[in-house]
């Protein structure tokens, strides 16, 4: 009986403020958009940062004629440090063919004069990316039976930069934008709840309680902030193979996350509208039990 009483009121109050409504549909729509989005952006830069990162490989060169069992010893040695995330061991003899091949030689008569070495290419963990350059020399100075460690310095030190960046920027991004959502719907929902105030005094005259006086506003709240949520997931998932074909990055997010972001809206306003809504309650009592005194 209370839930269709709530139901019945909250239908009747969307009808009768039907501007105050559709003003909570819009910015719930654009709050939602803007959100979502900068969502979407921010993680698949985040992920496209983590792929260029992976793509960085530190290169240790062993000296020609070191024995197997010394290979085999600081190859188990460089992959056990912290560091390393992945390490590949390339012969000296699948650096020779790679090389020919990437220069056009054919035949083997060039083989006995050059001094090929094994390569160890080590992968850094993406947060050891930034210091690069203290591996390479700790690796160069620590190990006699290393050559060289070459590695692209410039690629390893924007991608560390661009790391570093999106790890101060995205948090700082994503509350404001959280605290944009909060505000701009709390603005719309402040509307409806101030032309409802006169209802509310009246539930606290005949004794009702706050919660039940707040019920049929939330209701409105959640259903029209629910509407305005929808449609801007609607508009995103709709644009986004369309989004993936034109500039790609944003297919490192699924839409399943975008989904899941959308929820996580979704609870973020479902507790805004309680809250404003039940506030505003209160204050309604509280003056019905001032006027009554």
């Amino acid at each position: 009986m209370t839930v269709w009483f709530h139901t019945t009121v909250a239908w009747g109050l969307a009808r009768r403020r039907s501007r105050a409504t559709i003003r909570i549909v819009v910015a719930s729509l654009l709050a939602s958009l803007w959100c979502l989005l900068g969502a979407v952006w921010g993680t698949a830069m985040w992920r496209d940062t983590e792929t260029m990162a992976s793509q960085v490989a530190v290169e240790v060169h062993v000296r020609p004629g070191t024995a197997d069992s010394a290979q085999r010893a600081l190859y188990r040695s460089i992959a056990k440090r912290p560091e390393v995330e992945a390490i590949r061991w390339k012969t000296a003899e699948s650096v020779w063919r790679q090389f020919a091949a990437e220069m056009g030689i054919e035949g083997a008569e060039l083989r006995d004069l050059v001094d090929v070495p094994t390569v160890f290419q080590v992968r850094l963990a993406p947060a050891a990316l930034h210091d690069a350059a203290g591996f390479a020399h700790a690796i160069k100075a620590y190990y006699q039976d290393v050559q060289d460690v070459p590695y692209a310095a410039e690629a390893a030190s924007a991608v560390a930069a661009r790391r570093r960046d999106l790890q101060i920027a995205g948090p700082i991004a994503g509350g404001l934008s959280i605290l944009l959502f909060l505000v701009v719907v709390s603005y719309a929902l402040r509307s409806e709840v101030n032309e409802a105030r006169r209802d509310m005094h009246l539930g606290g005259l005949i004794g009702a309680r706050p919660r039940f006086v707040a019920m049929p506003h939330a209701i409105v709240s959640w259903c029209a902030g629910a509407l305005g949520l929808f449609l801007a997931w609607g508009i995103i998932v709709a644009l986004y193979p369309v989004a993936v074909a034109t500039v790609r990055w944003p297919g490192a997010v699924s839409v399943m996350e975008i989904t899941i972001a959308a929820s996580f809206l979704g609870i973020v306003g479902l507790i805004a509208c309680w809250w404003q809504a039940l506030r505003a309650a209160s204050q309604a009592m509280r003056r019905s039990s001032h006027e009554a005194a």
